[in-house]
Formats: C-alpha cells, structure tokens, sequence
C-alpha cells in the first residue's frame, strides 16, 4: 500500500518531535492545498515548532479508498486529521466500482485513461497539480462525470464508517477538522452534501476567484497560495489550542 510508508515516516518525523497533521481527500484537496513539503515548512514558521504533514488524496475518492489505513492513524496518534467534508457523504455504488476497475485496467494495459491521466506514477499522483492534465469541461459535463463515479448519500454505509472512524479518534486524543474545499460559481450547480458546520469546521476566511481555477473545481496555483495561506491560520489555531 503506497501511503503506509508514508505515514511510516510521519511516525518518525512526530518521534523526533515533530507535530503531525494528516490530510485526507480528493484531487480537489490536492490541487487547493501546497505540496507536503512546503506547507509542512510555512506551518513550521508560523508555530516556531518542526511541523510533519501528509496529504493523502484518490481522484473521486470515497472514505473507503482510505479506511485500510485508520488502524494505523490510530495507531501514530497525529495531533490532527484535517478530513475533506465530501467524503462525509460520497458512495460508490457498484456500477461505479465496475467503471473504476475497468478505467484501472486500461491504464495498467495501455498506460492511458481517465483513471490516471498523464500515466503518473503513485508518488507524482500525490504531488500532481498541473492544470494542463485536466479536461476543459462545463458544468453539465463535470456532473456526468461525478455520477460516473460516485453517488451523494450523507447516510450511507461510508459516511458511518468515517463518523466511526472520528470517534475512535477523538476517544485517542487525535484532533479531528472538516475542511470544505471551495469550488467556481458556476460549480455551485453541481451535487454537494451540504453537511451541517460544526465545531470540527474549519472556518476559512477565503473567496477563491473563478479565474483561480483550472476548471470548475481545482484551483490553480493562484487560488492554491490563497487557500492554503487562509488554511494555515485555522490549522494553527487548532494545533495550539490542544
């Protein structure tokens, strides 16, 4: 599994002291918030203290593409797990499973496909923001392709199984933070969960213009400095407030 290894080393990086932050999403996450590397290094200045982050990201991902790696969340103990809000609501039905596996098949076949556009090894996955490997799309186009791939259901056997998962983690002492990821305005349009803010909501003091976006939904490198400075002080507040 290619992210265990990489929390293997947030286990080591907190052992020498360091604060661990997780993060948990979608392509959405990835595009909107800096690479590992460099927020670590902002949030390290900001708090005067070494800070260790990973980001976890699956394109369309669901809570289930993550939940094999809960135990070992647990298990390090990071002070906090920043979790995109959609993945309190989004499902994959089995048709949806059937395109997931079938693209992931043409891709390990012929090393094209819009299960990794680009043919992007699992490292450049995590790490990939450029605007260029996404497809121009409208709105109507961009809804197609969200129900290709997952379904919206706030009660399904997901969205429990990630509640369950905060539980155990809030039980452990693991600072637990529901992150909205912004999208355009003529984004609005498309299915969201409208999860009702709570004391884990970060609250982001941020509008991310239409033109600071790739497509529809991911940020460019202009809205990704402004969101991920907006996400600093939030993430700051929480860590010290533990």
């Amino acid at each position: 599994m290619y992210n265990a290894p990489r929390l293997d080393r947030l286990a080591a990086n907190m052992e020498t002291g360091a604060t661990g932050i997780v993060l948990i999403g979608d392509s959405r996450l990835r595009y909107a918030v800096a690479a590992e590397k460099d927020f670590s290094k902002l949030l390290s200045d900001r708090l005067g203290v070494p800070v260790s982050v990973v980001r976890m990201t699956n394109n369309w991902a669901i809570w289930d593409d993550f939940s094999g790696l809960a135990p070992r969340i647990l298990e390090i103990g990071p002070q906090l797990v920043v979790l995109q809000e959609d993945l309190f609501a989004k499902e994959r039905e089995t048709q949806s499973r059937l395109f997931l596996g079938r693209a992931y098949l043409i891709w390990q076949l012929t090393g094209h496909g819009p299960w990794n556009p680009g043919n992007l090894d699992q490292n450049s996955m995590q790490l990939e923001m450029r605007c260029e490997v996404l497809a121009d799309e409208d709105v109507a186009a961009r809804k197609k392709r969200v129900f290709r791939w997952v379904r919206i259901d706030p009660s399904g056997p997901n969205s429990r199984a990630l509640n369950a998962f905060v539980a155990q983690a809030e039980a452990a002492g693991i600072g637990i933070a529901v992150l909205p990821v912004p999208i355009t305005t003529s984004g609005d349009a498309l299915p969201k969960h409208d999860r009702p803010p709570d004391h884990r909501t970060l609250d982001l003091s941020v509008e991310v213009p239409d033109e600071a976006y790739c497509d529809v939904v991911h940020m460019n490198a202009e809205g990704r400095g402004m969101f991920t400075e907006a996400l600093a002080g939030p993430l700051i507040e929480r860590i010290r407030g533990r």
